[in-house]
């Protein structure tokens, strides 16, 4: 369930619920979707750097974009970086505290039944 809209979603990882900047939080359900999706844009960030350094003017045969363009580029895909970190380490928080919740509500009701048997 999400804080946000109050159900599961389908629609990827933790999303920014539009107009309200708030994290649309995802079910623990989707952490595998959401690993791959990490992997992913982690692979894009890299093949981005790798071509945005071949496009610089300074490498013999490239002169493709200026200096200034790439080094934008780049302060930009280094935000979003950080902002992607930020957003996941938060998401991951909170699966593991709700794992926490889970496995003390689980030690809690082993307790009762412990109890109900004597």
């Amino acid at each position: 369930m999400t804080p946000v809209t109050g159900h599961e979603t389908d629609d990827g990882p933790a999303q920014h619920d539009e107009g309200r900047g708030e994290p649309v939080w995802q079910p623990a359900s989707r952490v595998g979707p959401w690993t791959l999706m990490v992997l992913e844009q982690l692979a894009h960030s890299r093949d981005m750097w790798a071509t945005l350094e071949q496009a610089r003017p300074t490498r013999p045969g490239a002169a493709v974009l200026d200096d200034a363009t790439v080094s934008r580029t780049r302060e930009v895909y280094g935000q979003m970086a950080r902002d992607y970190r930020e957003l996941y380490a938060a998401q991951a928080r909170r699966w593991r505290a709700c794992a926490g919740r889970a496995r003390r509500a689980d030690a809690g009701q082993r307790g009762r039944v412990r109890r109900e048997r004597r």
